[in-house]
């Protein structure tokens, strides 16, 4: 397993699909990622939202908890994560489509130990729009990694 990434989920219901469908968007094969969507409680059709994307691709495994916080449930994460990197997002948030196999290329390549990358702030559902281009649209900062 290349890739984990974690998801902690409070009460994001009106974001979560969109978040998902961000990460199912992807150029990963499926067997080299997982999707760990950790239910921090919600109260509202978070968990919900989960199960039905679960029931459509193996890759998500769901948890469930008691409110415990962001930190102890992005904690849980690591602690549930096969991956050789973590990627953390939350579930009001979403990726450019097809940036993610770019990103571990990169990581891999470099041998690197962080990559970080530039975030727009939108109330936009659909700034980024499905696409085959397979580019960056910024450019990543590169940290980490052996000189």
């Amino acid at each position: 397993m290349i890739l984990s990434i974690i998801i902690p989920v409070y009460n994001s219901d009106k974001y979560l699909g969109n978040c998902l469908d961000s990460l199912l968007n992807q150029n990963l094969p499926e067997n080299d990622h997982e999707i760990i969507a950790i239910n921090d409680g919600s109260t509202d059709e978070s968990l919900g939202i989960l199960k039905y994307y679960q029931a459509k691709h193996p890759s998500i495994k769901i948890y469930d908890q008691e409110n415990q916080g962001v930190s102890a449930t992005r904690n849980l994460g690591i602690d549930l994560a096969k991956g050789t990197y973590l990627y953390f997002i939350d579930g009001d948030d979403y990726l450019v489509n097809n940036v993610m196999g770019k990103m571990l290329k990169m990581l891999i390549q470099e041998n690197l130990d962080i990559l970080t990358l530039e975030s727009i702030k939108t109330e936009a559902l659909d700034l980024y729009k499905p696409t085959n281009d397979k580019t960056i649209p910024h450019k990543p900062k590169v940290l980490g990694g052996e000189e």
